[in-house]
């Protein structure tokens, strides 16, 4: 997944909050999504379901991210050891938790992730070890979410730390933190996405917003934001049964 260039359309994914299995990223694809985030921060997903779906997702043009639920070596090195093309690490809230991201999810020199080649994310062999840890570092997206005031405020520091991909508003969280739930016209989340695109362009990283609310996201892309994750395959699932039985019940006449 590329960030669009300035003037093109933005690349837009969804999260995987709930389903599993070797469909659903040949599903999202088919739908015309470019990307997934399995949300293990708040979703009950099994590292043996993430692997099944890492490795359909290689054979696609779909990338696979996984939300981490913390930095922690024990997250972070078995989700990419297993295939996902990079995760999305939540409530990162200064440069020094952006930069711990990094030691784990990257190689040395950048990081210090553990080496274990074997494995599915090297296809299980390499022949030339230090090409293939230069070609995996470029390839391995870390995406940090900005999530409150603290992370705003520090935004142009955690954007500019070595190895971070881009950075995601959580629009949510950020209003929970002001004390403003669910206000998601309020001038001081515009503000605060503002902050966050001009500082990843500033550093030459991408950078979205992870929202439902389609008029959310286009703000965001009117910003200059170039990724967008569109609700999830949950969501998709009760908006669009719903709209269908609604339909059926009006042609019925059982509405």
């Amino acid at each position: 997944m590329t960030s669009s260039a300035p003037g093109a359309s933005p690349v837009i994914g969804t999260m995987i909050s709930e389903f599993s299995g070797p469909g659903m990223p040949r599903v999202l694809d088919r739908i015309g999504f470019r990307f997934g985030i399995v949300d293990t921060e708040h979703g009950a997903f099994g590292f043996g379901e993430l692997a099944t779906m890492a490795a359909v997702s290689a054979q696609m043009d779909f990338e696979l991210l996984v939300r981490v639920p913390a930095i922690a070596r024990e997250h972070i090195g078995r989700v990419l050891d297993l295939g996902a093309d990079g995760i999305v690490v939540p409530m990162v809230n200064s440069a020094e938790q952006a930069t711990e991201a990094v030691r784990l999810a990257k190689y040395g020199p950048l990081g210090e992730r553990g080496v274990s080649v074997t494995r599915a994310h090297s296809g299980y062999g390499v022949r030339d070890l230090p090409a293939y840890l230069e070609k995996a570092n470029a390839h391995t997206k870390l995406y940090v979410q900005i999530e409150t005031a603290e992370a705003v405020a520090a935004v142009s520091s955690i954007a500019a730390v070595p190895g971070v991909h881009g950075l995601f508003m959580g629009p949510n969280d950020f209003l929970q933190s002001q004390g403003l739930p669910g206000q998601l016209d309020h001038p001081a989340l515009d503000r605060a996405m503002a902050a966050v695109a001009q500082a990843a362009q500033s550093a030459g990283v991408e950078s979205g917003v992870i929202s439902s609310s389609a008029a959310l996201l286009s703000r965001g892309a009117d910003l200059g934001m170039g990724v967008l994750s569109y609700d999830s395959e949950l969501g998709h699932l009760i908006k669009g049964a719903g709209a269908a039985l609604s339909s059926l019940q009006r042609k019925l006449g059982t509405a």
